[in-house]
């Protein structure tokens, strides 16, 4: 890996090789780029920071030219790159690959030895412009502190400090640094030169600044005056960790971690974050008794009270005072200031081994003066907030595993009845989110009940009482989110509370906004501050969702605080019904649309897509919330900008049941387009389920209501309900009135779909001559009404003609495209039928391994999808297959789950297939008697479906009981 250094002359090396940048011109390039690292810099600052007023004729192409030549040199590494972006450039590479930015790393991780070793020169050597000027001086500010830091620690351990007479010289009127060096002076036996020091400064400070020296340094004054300024105390070797939990349960991998992370003592920081109750000071002390024997000289546990009923978060004064009288600081000698303390304190710490754990921080301001800065000690801090501006290595603990949950809940209760009653026991578990603390409590109950059962407990907790049957005192469920949710601000509050009447699973930034009536850019950052203090989940970027319990905590306090709990979730509902009406819209093809206004846009197809499938699981809460909370408009017209997407996903079973709801809704509003309208679509999610009879009687009665808005549409799926059922006249009728309505309004799109249904109804009746004049006129008027779903199902239509006609190859073709099409956009349903035809076509052709992989996709599809008529198909087409491949032992079972399935729902064609299948598969069995009876239960209903070339087949079969 390359290794860049800005220290000293700009350059890098790779495998320890050093590679030739080029002149200072290149090299000020590379270097602008390397100081923002992953950050673009405009082409403009690249060149005032290169050239400032120097800055050569077509200063842009001359920049070119040096970023072409860096990449060239930085080829080397193939991990490296500089990106041309909008308006700049960016170099991509990690951080710590950068000395400086590895220099404040270390500093930041208070490895003060290591970060200076890094300055091998003077920064940006051979720079000559503002900018490097800038940088250096920015440098040389960030070193001071580290150089100070440095010698106090070497100070403290006895060691030599060779630097320290240069920088008191550099730095005459800094008195920390005079202080480090009048006890360096003194501990070398020059007292009275320690004392000139001192007297040095004292004028200088009078005569420059017109000012004393501080409490810090007179007090090092009299020390040393009065011979008594010894080296800090040793740590007093004591140990006030507390018990490590007897029933401490799970955590295996996250306590590796920890001790990995410290084993090679460059971690001398460990932050556990976490939500309320997750556990993370029983896990804190877990770890801390297996590192105790590493830190010898103390264990300390100090409680910082983020979280504390009754009181305020130590001052970090206090606690800074607390851990020096631990470690055997004399009162009289822990300094006034927190900088004091703290400098104290790493002195005390620098030289030794001594573990802090700091638990329940509130931020890290107040951790951070509290951490070791030698790297020999561990500091390990516990917070309800992620403390990400530490120098810590950092874990977050989650919620138990279901296995650790139950066996803490079963450890806790001790006495066998959560082994006797498992089921219950994990209900329990479940109804307690898996939360340690909850867990604990609800054991403890149960445990304190001999005469309960586990099933008592888990009826309390599962009759929305949890929050209330795990309260116990100030170590309830419920006071410890209370604790968490006080010590947020009124606006962070407001937004909990909020949050807490959405009833989805998860929320975006937008919906956040909608329910808080704010500004999205204002409620983000609210947001993810929930997040950082546990209240809030991010399990997917810009997607937030509460812990269940939580959830029970913000609606609880919402209910009880909110003056209107109805508006912000109705200001939710019209959001949700803007941005769906939107993506419907851009779902719909051009020739389907309705002129009616939208008050936002999707730029794509796919965008639409994405949008709703993130909020597919809250739209359908939304749907529901609608139902019950009398809201019946905006529930039927939820539910219908819902349609066209839950139809081309698959999602039958949410199709159905939002419908269903919206069915009750829109008769309660009365409004006709309403009833018209969700009755053609449940007609429609019925059909896709295979309820044939039940989707006919929801569509005869939207065709009958007669309204324009959704009247051809109901025609269509009518007649092909019809035609599933066997009603052929019926479905003929339907599908020829569509045709003649749509042409007298002029309305192509309609007509296509008109042709396409007519196309179809041929083709399964047989007349497949007839079919194909339907559907090659169909596939040019969707194709010019820009409807790719459509073309997709008449591909496929047409495919399946060359199929039935013999035409294998051809079927393949049309097949592929139509399969394609589905997979470009998304249309499940589309992409299962269509792989059904497809393995049906490649076993036709011998091709057993590409026709089986193509069935059991399909099958695995339509499982997920929920279509019981879709299912008939795929296995009777597997069952086909199967016998082409010579195994009809197979294939009898396939066609047999097709014809129970065919028979349950009510669709004759597939029945009769499946019947053809079975008898095929009986006859090559030799059960001749049996194959018989088989084909003729299926001539019967080939003979009343009109299907000639079957019924021809089958009597063929019957009167010389041949194999085809």
């Amino acid at each position: 890996m390359a290794e860049f250094r800005l220290f000293g002359e700009v350059g890098f090396t790779v495998g320890g090789r050093r590679v030739d940048v080029g002149p200072p011109r290149r090299q000020g390039v590379l270097a602008v780029l390397l100081v923002d690292v992953n950050r673009l810099v405009p082409v403009d600052a690249l060149v005032e920071r290169v050239w400032h007023d120097r800055a050569p004729r077509k200063a842009n192409d001359v920049l070119y030219s040096y970023v072409s030549r860096l990449r060239q040199v930085l080829a080397a590494d193939p991990d490296i790159g500089i990106t041309r972006r909008s308006g700049g450039y960016v170099i991509e590479t990690d951080p710590l690959s950068i000395d400086l930015h590895r220099f404040r790393r270390l500093v930041a991780e208070q490895a003060f030895d290591e970060a200076l070793d890094l300055w091998r020169g003077t920064p940006l050597d051979r720079l000559d412009t503002p900018w490097a000027d800038s940088v250096r001086e920015a440098l040389a500010v960030e070193r001071l502190p580290a150089e100070v830091e440095r010698t106090e620690q070497r100070l403290a351990r006895d060691l030599p400090t060779p630097d320290l007479p240069a920088l008191a010289a550099a730095h005459p009127l800094d008195e920390r640094i005079a202080r480090l060096h009048m006890r360096a002076l003194y501990r070398a036996g020059r007292q009275a030169d320690a004392l000139d020091h001192y007297e040095l400064l004292r004028r200088r400070l009078a005569d420059e600044l017109g000012a004393d020296p501080s409490p810090p340094l007179r007090r090092a004054h009299e020390e040393i005056l009065r011979g008594t300024a010894d080296a800090p105390p040793r740590p007093a070797g004591r140990n006030d960790l507390p018990a490590d939990a007897a029933d401490f349960t799970g955590r295996d991998h996250e306590v590796k971690s920890v001790l990995a992370a410290v084993a090679d003592q460059k971690r001398n920081v460990v932050a556990i974050d976490g939500m309320a109750g997750v556990g993370k000071t029983t896990f804190a002390v877990h770890v801390a008794h297996h590192l105790a024997d590493r830190y010898p000289d103390a264990r300390l546990f100090l409680d910082l009270h983020a979280h504390t009923a009754g009181r305020g978060p130590t001052p970090t004064a206090a606690a800074l005072e607390a851990l020096l009288r631990a470690l055997g600081v004399p009162k009289q000698d822990v300094p006034d200031g927190v900088d004091e303390r703290s400098a104290l304190l790493r002195a005390t710490l620098a030289g030794h081994r001594v573990l802090l754990v700091l638990d329940n921080a509130e931020s890290a301001a107040q951790v951070r003066p509290l951490l070791p800065g030698a790297a020999g000690s561990l500091a390990v801090v516990t917070s309800r907030r992620r403390l990400l501006d530490l120098p810590a290595w950092s874990l977050s603990l989650d919620v138990l595993p279901f296995p650790d949950a139950a066996a803490l809940f079963a450890g806790v209760v001790g006495d066998g009845r959560p082994e006797r009653q498992p089921d219950a026991a994990a209900e329990v578990v479940r109804l307690c989110e898996n939360l340690p603390l909850a867990i604990r409590l609800a054991a403890a109950r149960l445990r304190s009940r001999p005469q309960w059962t586990v099933e008592h407990l888990a009826g309390r907790l599962r009759d929305n009482r949890r929050l209330t049957e795990l309260a116990a005192g100030d170590l309830g469920v419920a006071s410890a989110f209370e604790l968490s949710y006080a010590a947020l601000t009124e606006d962070r509050r407001r937004l909990f509370r909020l949050l807490g009447l959405h009833p989805g699973a998860d929320v975006d930034v937008e919906a956040a906004a909608a329910l808080a009536d704010a500004d999205p850019g204002d409620v983000e950052p609210l947001l993810e501050d929930l997040v950082d203090v546990h209240l809030l989940q991010e399990p997917v970027p810009g997607r937030y969702r509460f812990h269940d319990l939580l959830r029970d905590h913000a609606r609880k306090t919402a209910a009880d605080t909110e003056p209107d709990l109805a508006a912000p979730v109705s200001r939710l509902v019209d959001h949700y019904l803007a941005t769906t009406t939107a993506a419907d819209r851009a779902l719909t093809p051009k020739g389907r649309r309705r002129d009616e206004p939208v008050t936002r846009h999707f730029t794509s197809r796919d965008e639409a897509l994405r949008r709703l499938t993130a909020e597919h699981a809250n739209l359908v809460a939304v749907v529901e919330w609608c139902g019950h909370a009398d809201e019946p408009d905006r529930c039927w017209r939820l539910a219908a900008a819902l349609f066209r997407y839950l139809h081309i996903r698959g999602h039958t079973a949410d199709l159905r049941h939002v419908h269903e709801i919206a069915l009750e809704a829109a008769d309660r509003a009365g409004d006709p387009d309403g009833r018209a309208v969700v009755r053609t679509n449940l007609g429609l999610a019925l059909y896709r389920q295979g309820d044939f009879t039940a989707a006919h009687a929801r569509l005869r009665e939207a065709v009958d209501l007669d309204r324009p808005r959704c009247r051809n549409q109901a025609l269509a799926a009518l007649g092909n309900a019809a035609k599933k059922l066997g009603r052929f006249e019926e479905a003929l009728a339907c599908f020829h009135r569509d045709l003649e309505l749509c042409r007298a309004a002029g309305n192509r799109h309609g007509e296509a779909v008109a042709l396409g249904n007519l196309g179809a109804f041929h083709i399964d009746i047989a007349r497949y001559e007839e079919g194909v004049s339907y559907l090659v006129r169909t596939l040019d008027a969707m194709r010019e009404a820009g409807d790719r779903v459509g073309e997709t199902v008449t591909l496929g239509n047409l495919g399946q003609v060359h199929l039935e006609t013999g035409r294998a190859d051809d079927a393949l073709d049309h097949l592929g495209r139509a399969l394609a099409l589905c997979q470009e956009l998304g249309d499940r349903h589309g992409e299962a039928r269509t792989l059904t035809s497809l393995g049906e076509a490649h076993g036709r052709l011998g091709q057993s391994d590409e026709a089986l992989k193509h069935h059991h996709k399909a099958v695995e599809l339509i499982g997920e999808i929920g279509s019981h008529s879709l299912r008939t198909a795929a296995f009777n087409g597997l069952g086909a297959t199967l016998r082409h491949c010579g195994r009809p032992a197979e294939a009898l079972t396939q066609h047999r789950e097709a014809l129970a399935i065919a028979r349950r729902i009510g669709e004759p064609l597939q029945e009769a297939k499946a019947l053809d299948g079975i008898a095929a598969c009986q006859f090559e069995a030799g059960r001749h008697v049996e194959a018989e009876a088989s084909w003729r239960a299926a001539l019967a209903i080939f003979t009343v479906l009109r299907h000639l070339p079957q019924v021809a087949r089958v009597e063929a079969r019957l009167a010389g009981l041949e194999p085809r």
